[in-house]
């Protein structure tokens, strides 16, 4: 499911509003295969423990796209203090570990 253009250029698209909604001029493209590639490499088994889950309750799709967002506002929270309006990879890495494990699909449960 993660590894398909499909998510990617929600991603993609995902990146590119939020950005734009906090007033980030440019962004890093390497950012859109980061939190893609974290993605697929949990994809295995979040998806087992998402199908024990009751139908209602299983995350899918729209669920990542969500924390994208929310990585996305903690990224660009990081470029504004630091005075930039360009997001750079290292905003996001920053960012994920602030909400690490809070953001599904991107950490791996233990």
């Amino acid at each position: 499911m993660f590894e398909t253009e499909e998510f990617r250029n929600l991603v993609r698209r995902n990146v590119r509003e939020e950005a734009a909604m906090r007033g980030m001029k440019k962004y890093n493209p390497r950012i859109i295969g980061h939190l893609q590639s974290l993605a697929v490499k949990n994809e295995r088994i979040l998806m087992a423990r998402e199908r024990l889950l009751e139908e209602s309750q299983q995350r899918g799709v729209q669920h990542a796209m969500g924390s994208v967002r929310v990585v996305m506002r903690e990224a660009a929270a990081n470029a504004r203090r630091a005075g930039r309006t360009t997001l750079m990879l290292e905003d996001v890495e920053a960012a994920y570990e602030a909400k690490f494990c809070t953001l599904w699909p991107f950490c791996r449960p233990k």
